[in-house]
């Protein structure tokens, strides 16, 4: 992609929610050549796993049976005891969304 222009470089920092001027687009042109041809390079690696490796009896799991229990939950109650903040049957926590 040696014909990178302007244009691409705007779109590319828009996307990344950059302010680029026209200068900046100049001295970043290299940059962004020589990312795009990593990414080229990375296209063209093969990361799908030979079939023979996938289907080989070590990736399989054991065939033996397993006795699956359910142990006892806890009560709503034993489960808030040490909650430093709760409401009804639910715990409370500080607000993390603006």
């Amino acid at each position: 992609m040696d014909n990178l222009t302007f244009k691409d470089i705007q779109r590319m920092a828009k996307l990344a929610q950059l302010d680029v001027s026209k200068e900046e687009a100049k001295r970043l042109h290299p940059s962004f050549l020589e990312i795009l041809s990593f990414m080229k390079q990375l296209k063209e690696v093969d990361l799908l796993p030979d079939i023979s490796e996938t289907s080989s009896p070590s990736h399989n799991f054991p065939q033996e049976e397993c006795e699956i229990t359910a142990n006892p939950s806890l009560s709503p109650q034993e489960a808030l005891k040490n909650a430093p903040d709760r409401k009804n049957n639910h715990f409370r926590v500080p607000k993390v969304i603006k």
